[in-house]
């Protein structure tokens, strides 16, 4: 009983945050993947998106189905208490789409109420979301599916791939247990078009139809040479424009000798997006100004990514550590050629695997080998303790090709 509660507390605070912008969905994006087994269609992943704008584009609607799978992605528009109505539903572990409807067994659930772990970063923009999982346990053999899809009408050459083009996870990063997602997207974000040109701010805000914009608050942070100012302006400052799904907004000021401005949107004071503006003119990274420092107009860089295979591998370490990665770089050393390429850390924890080559991908086996070490690392982190942190952030692997 205390757990029911709990779990009943978790809804309602998600439903207390999309009350403030509810009228702003406009559609909802459903994907899933299904498993056939035993003469039945069991559940595997299904994700839910709400949208601020329509997605009419019937040709995101997309369905396959082979002998052992399921799975597609289906726009529907969102209509007047259908939102309740499927929170309602799958807080008991129910979910339809398409002809398919399915219980999860003893569901239990989840709130994250800032952001996705796997679809979004503590800089934004915020997406709260529920996640509502079953106890049962589906196995998965890749192999199969994989060799099935190949022989669709719309041919993939693995789950994983199919995977990639339905906006979902990998199959090995969905874990064991059957799992509905269900994430809101916010009613408005800072556009990356916004900028700092001859000492002008222009921030432009994007906002979506159905929001009332005397509750949009913009906040800054400007950085001086010597301080940093702080402030902030409503909604009621905002030139707006109306556009056929959003409302696109601009506020402009004036500064003095600065190359960033840290940005914040909140609506109904509920921080929803951050953003730097920066003076394209202007270095603001520390590691770009060190390093122009002796490639001036980034010239060799140029050269090892475009024009010298030799140093190509060498262009793309510089290039990760210009952009802010902690980079390791195994390939040019001997001793270490067993190992990727580049090795490469964000701050918050995310690792890159890294092959380069300036030709093409398959050569020398470089996906297969990609993979492999990739895995190794994984399985390497699992041992030595941080097999939670690595499963919980997001890891890609990149092959790089010119």
């Amino acid at each position: 009983m205390v757990e029911d509660l709990k779990e009943k507390n978790l809804i309602d605070e998600f439903v207390d945050i999309l009350s403030h912008w509810t009228n702003s969905y406009k559609s909802q994006t459903c994907t899933y993947l299904a498993v056939k087994t035993t003469g039945k269609i069991r559940l595997k992943f299904n994700r839910i998106i709400f949208n601020t704008n329509t997605l009419q584009d019937s040709k995101l609607d997309f369905h396959v189905e082979t002998k052992h799978l399921v799975a597609g992605r289906k726009i529907k528009r969102i209509e007047p208490n259908s939102i309740e109505q499927l929170l309602c539903e799958t807080k008991e572990g129910k979910i339809k789409f398409s002809e398919y409807s399915f219980i999860l067994d003893r569901p239990s659930i989840r709130f994250d109420p800032i952001y996705h772990s796997k679809l979004s970063s503590p800089h934004g923009p915020r997406l709260p979301n529920l996640t509502i999982s079953g106890s049962e346990r589906i196995d998965m053999d890749s192999q199969l599916f994989d060799w099935e899809l190949r022989s669709t009408d719309q041919p993939f050459d693995s789950i994983d791939e199919l995977l990639g083009y339905l906006w979902l996870p990998r199959l090995s990063e969905m874990g064991d247990a059957c799992r509905i997602e269900i994430i809101a997207n916010p009613p408005a974000r800072i556009s990356n078009k916004s900028k700092i040109t001859d000492g002008q701010v222009s921030v432009i805000l994007d906002v979506a139809i159905g929001i009332d914009v005397s509750k949009i608050k913009a906040g800054f942070k400007v950085f001086n040479k010597n301080n940093i100012d702080r402030f902030s302006i409503n909604g009621g400052k905002v030139n707006w424009v109306k556009n056929e799904d959003l409302i696109s907004g601009e506020y402009s000021f004036k500064v003095k000798d600065v190359n960033i401005v840290q940005t914040f949107i909140s609506y109904d004071n509920l921080a929803l997006h951050r953003w730097n503006i920066s003076d394209p003119t202007k270095q603001v990274n520390h590691r770009y100004s060190i390093h122009s420092l002796f490639d001036k107009n980034l010239d060799i860089l140029n050269r090892f990514l475009f024009e010298e295979r030799n140093n190509f591998e060498y262009g793309v370490a510089l290039l990760l550590n210009i952009l802010g990665f902690s980079v390791s770089h195994h390939g040019k050393i001997q001793k270490l050629q067993d190992g990727p390429d580049i090795i490469a850390l964000t701050p918050i924890g995310n690792i890159g695997v890294i092959e380069c080559t300036s030709g093409l991908l398959d050569t020398d086996d470089k996906l297969a080998k990609l993979v492999q070490r990739t895995n190794l690392i994984r399985k390497k982190l699992v041992e030595t303790g941080f097999g939670v942190s690595f499963s919980t952030t997001s890891n890609y692997n990149y092959a790089y090709k010119k």
